[in-house]
């Protein structure tokens, strides 16, 4: 493993070699992984070029755990909307891909790195892209950057250990989830280097009461068809709330599955969960979101969203059941077997009688 990691770490320098300025790219409502991968590719470019680097992203910045990292790790990043990409001659994108459409890069503007642990899919890598690593097999972004530093001695401080051992810590749910002896490699190896405290901090950062609100609204909308679990949130203030919820009921006993909707203004955001890595919630998303909107994922986990622009209420509440039934239909799950998760009062007075 070692020597692909020097063989790829002397392309990315070559790739930095000349350039004055880089943009680091994360997908929409960056999460850990994302926020840790831009940070350790950031270091890099400016410890060996001397030149500056910016971190973009789009949507918000919602949940409070990584609305902490930012502020506890000092990471500085701009939405989109107010980059001019024209300013800068190297253009990186982390835990994502061109065409994805989960980003706020224009189409007309070609990374020249691209690193990502998600699937590709035909044509996401265009031939003037010049350093791309794709690990599918790997849990986390943020472990590619990682082996970069760790396989090629390069020195790491406090603040980017901890960006990229928080990063892989929640992707992979503490190594629990897609890791490969990779991801448990270079955890190992930067976790001595990591401000454990902080990452006490951030994981225990206080949340608002919606936070809880939402929580009721996961659980009171819950629908269990077998071994499957769905449920719709209505409006949200942030989107990351779908994946945390997604994340919640998959500990539901029985559970294999998990699908979870919400929106946020015009945006109807989607996460799936699987139980078991054998399943592929990657390709279970793709059939429910086709032609409706953009997605991507892997077995255990996938995400994607789908636009409402204009749509009525109406609308909008069609094309949220349209999706479920897709899903539902995917996974060939008999909609005779379902049944509240709480039984509401009319529900439990029927099944007394």
């Amino acid at each position: 493993m070692a020597p692909v990691a020097t063989e790829r770490f002397l392309k990315l320098l070559q790739v930095f070699r000349g350039r004055k300025k880089l943009l680091v790219q994360t997908h929409n409502n960056p999460d850990p992984d994302a926020i840790g991968s831009a940070v350790g590719l950031r270091y890099l470019f400016q410890r060996y070029t001397g030149r500056p680097a910016r971190i973009a992203f789009g949507g918000i910045v919602g949940r409070a755990e990584n609305r902490a990292m930012l502020r506890y790790l000092k990471v500085r990043m701009i939405p989109g909307e107010r980059v001019d990409y024209r300013e800068f001659d190297l253009i990186a994108m982390v835990d994502t891909q061109p065409g994805f459409g989960y980003n706020p890069m224009p189409g007309d503007v070609v990374p020249q790195i691209v690193i990502d642990h998600h699937p590709p899919r035909a044509g996401s890598i265009p031939a003037a892209v010049e350093f791309a690593v794709l690990e599918e097999g790997y849990g986390a972004s943020a472990t590619i950057v990682g082996e970069l530093l760790t396989q090629n001695r390069v020195p790491i401080p406090e603040e980017v250990a901890t960006a990229l051992v928080f990063g892989i810590k929640t992707e992979t749910q503490d190594l629990g989830r897609e890791a490969c002896e990779a991801d448990i490699a270079v955890y190992t190896h930067l976790y001595p280097l990591a401000n454990k405290r902080l990452m006490s901090r951030i994981e225990s950062e206080r949340v608002p009461e919606n936070y809880f609100r939402e929580f009721a609204k996961a659980i009171g909308s819950a629908v269990v068809y077998d071994t499957v679990v769905v449920s719709h949130l209505g409006e949200m203030e942030v989107p990351d709330m779908v994946a945390e919820m997604a994340d919640f009921l998959l500990r539901l006993e029985g559970a294999r599955w998990t699908f979870v909707t919400g929106s946020v203004g015009e945006t109807l955001y989607v996460s799936v969960r699987a139980s078991d890595e054998n399943l592929s919630a990657g390709e279970a998303i793709v059939v429910a979101l086709s032609g409706l909107g953009s997605c991507g994922g892997h077995a255990a986990m996938a995400g994607g969203q789908v636009p409402l622009a204009d749509a009525s209420d109406e609308e909008r509440t069609r094309k949220q059941e349209l999706i479920a039934d897709r899903f539902l239909d995917a996974l060939k799950v008999k909609r005779t077997l379902r049944r509240s998760l709480v039984p509401s009062g009319e529900e439990k007075r029927n099944g007394s009688s």
